[in-house]
């Protein structure tokens, strides 16, 4: 079992992103400060890159946050093993042209 360290109104999103020359896919699991999970994605995306098939899944978990009507009520954090991805929604300066 993992140790969440949320604050009380913050829901965390898991994300990843696979990716091989023949297909590539994503997935996310939305989760509430204790755990529990919300929500759950996954399926193939436009095979470009690990980092891009990442990111898909990042938007789609944004995607699903609109729908929770928690926009405003509640701290999104993101879970992501795509350092480059992170970096990117951190700071738009090293996000590809």
């Amino acid at each position: 079992m993992h140790a969440y360290f949320l604050y009380v109104g913050t829901i965390k999103f898991n994300v990843d992103g696979s990716y091989n020359v023949q297909r590539a896919s994503c997935g996310g699991v939305l989760r509430n400060y204790k755990g529990d999970v919300s929500a759950i994605f996954s399926g193939p995306v436009v095979s470009i890159g690990a980092d891009f098939a990442e990111l898909v899944a990042v938007r789609t978990a944004l995607e699903f946050f609109k729908e929770t009507k928690e926009i405003g009520k509640s701290l999104l954090c993101f879970e992501s093993d795509s350092q480059v991805v992170l970096m990117w929604l951190k700071d738009i300066a090293t996000r590809p042209m």
